[in-house]
């Protein structure tokens, strides 16, 4: 179970989709209703922090290798931010226009007229 865990903080890290970072609290919460009080667990939650630290470490491959290659007129920060700016923005957009839950629940029912 904690090795299931700790893969899930290392796919957490690297943002599959866009806005998936946004969901951590969510999953946190899943990780704690499963595991209960053994989630307390130093050991486990060593290794939750190892696995989430090398799954954030994805973020920075891409401007890394963008900057080791030269082909790119632009610095690690900049290529840094602009890797990040998609998922930020994602994000910021979901909740400031994001439906209400009560809206969510007629748009299923307008599924099933269909």
């Amino acid at each position: 179970m904690a090795f299931i865990c700790g893969r899930v903080c290392l796919c957490r890290g690297d943002g599959g989709r866009l806005g998936d970072g946004g969901f951590f609290p969510a999953v946190l919460v899943a990780i704690v209703w499963l595991r209960g009080f053994n989630f307390f667990n130093v050991r486990f939650l060593g290794r939750m922090l190892l696995c989430g630290l090398a799954g954030l470490l994805f973020y920075l491959l891409l401007p890394l290798l963008a900057v080791a290659s030269h082909k790119v007129p632009a610095t690690f920060w900049q290529l840094l931010k602009f890797n990040l700016v998609t998922p930020h923005d994602v994000l910021r957009t979901y909740f400031a226009y994001g439906l209400h839950p009560q809206q969510h629940l007629e748009l299923l029912s307008l599924c099933w007229l269909t």
